[in-house]
């Protein structure tokens, strides 16, 4: 490090196919959709407004809110071309680069778009350079030595990241330089967070460090679920399944496409569901979605179970599973009825209040990798 160079900062980043979690330090975390709509570097954007001045937000939590969610940049890697993208809720409004579920996330060329986007974003205005140390990971399934080597390339190195406001003007412009990247098999940081207190420097559940546990981690293309035996991931023992909530919403998404012609997103879907709206305005027409929706998400939850059933029975040791992840958070009330059918217990990370971030079952992976940054890169 150069003298009076300010060292690089950390991050625990969960480069979920559905949304990216990025975690600063115990209290500063962003959760943005993960999406991305490649745009013309000479595009001017819309704006049909009579009053061009929209009403102000009215405190700053909305403001950071808007501008996170709704993001116009143009990037450019060392030596490469700009490409310039919408990020967020503008992307899902223009018309997103859906991923195709089974793509493999090494193999995404968007799955980092957000996350260099994000980087910039935090790294203070009076700096024009923001160098980073990044924790983040990949499914079970797909954590290998060569898939892992793809993302650390894909993520290491330095990109020039500019900001671009409504009017079409360009803004702000940073270096993001990642110096470092850690890849992890996701679920395993799960553990690390619920062992450790909130800022890393203490043991919250030592017990965790012996004894074997399990993690379902329930994603929007995958389902991971390691098993961790004191303190290191059991590579036997783990298992997981190639699909996720995605996989369920897009049987949704297809039968409604074809019945009605339009161009319906597993995005716009996702969020009828998140809001506990289940009826979708489609040319006209009301479309109740709630016995589709229900049925195809307790198809999944039965198969998670037995996932579940047939490991316990194998790793009967296994005192606890944690089930984690936006899709264990939707799945919850079909996998309490299947397994308390069938008399299995699982423990549910549940926020206590709208502020208690490290219990959000989203933040698990994020919070964790960046858990595994402090130790690995902190003070």
């Amino acid at each position: 490090m150069k003298v009076n160079e300010m060292p690089a900062m950390m991050a625990g980043a969960d480069l979920g196919n559905d949304s990216l979690k990025l975690v600063f330090d115990a209290k500063t975390h962003y959760t943005i959709k993960n999406t991305v709509s490649r745009r013309l570097l000479n595009e001017v954007r819309k704006n049909l407004n009579i009053d061009s001045s929209e009403p102000e937000p009215e405190n700053t939590d909305e403001i950071r809110k808007r501008t996170v969610q709704n993001l116009d940049v143009i990037i450019r890697p060392l030596g490469g071309q700009e490409e310039r993208y919408f990020i967020g809720d503008l992307a899902i409004q223009a018309g997103e680069n859906e991923t195709i579920v089974g793509t493999q996330k090494a193999d995404n060329p968007h799955i980092h778009i957000p996350l260099l986007a994000m980087l910039a974003l935090h790294t203070p205005r009076n700096r024009r350079e923001g160098r980073y140390n990044i924790v983040c990971g990949l499914p079970i399934k797909q954590f290998n030595k060569e898939s892992s080597k793809k993302m650390q390339e894909k993520l290491i190195g330095q990109f020039d990241v500019t900001f671009i406001d409504e009017k079409g003007e360009l803004g702000r412009k940073v270096k993001v330089t990642i110096e470092n990247a850690i890849v992890a098999p996701e679920g395993v940081p799960v553990l690390m967070n619920r062992m450790l207190n909130s800022d890393a420097t203490d043991f919250a559940r030592p017990e965790l460090r012996n004894g074997s546990y399990g993690i379902i981690d329930i994603g929007a293309f995958t389902t991971d679920i390691p098993v961790i035996i004191n303190g290191k991931p059991d590579s036997i023992a783990s298992d997981g399944l190639e699909e996720g909530i995605a996989s369920y919403l897009d049987r949704i998404v297809e039968a409604l496409r074809s019945s009605t012609r339009a161009e319906i997103t597993r995005n716009q879907v996702l969020n009828k569901i998140v809001n506990d709206d289940y009826t979708l305005l489609i040319r006209g027409k009301n479309y109740d979605l709630k016995k589709e929706i229900e049925d195809q998400l307790n198809l999944f939850a039965q198969k998670v179970i037995d996932v579940i059933d047939r490991l316990w029975s194998k790793n009967y040791e296994i005192k606890e599973f944690f089930v984690v992840g936006g899709g264990g958070k939707l799945l919850k009330p079909y996998l309490q009825k299947i397994a308390r059918d069938r008399d299995i217990n699982l423990t549910y990370i549940e926020m206590k209040n709208e502020r208690d971030y490290q219990n959000d079952p989203q933040l698990q992976n994020a919070f964790g990798y960046w858990k595994i940054a402090k130790q690995k890169y902190g003070a």
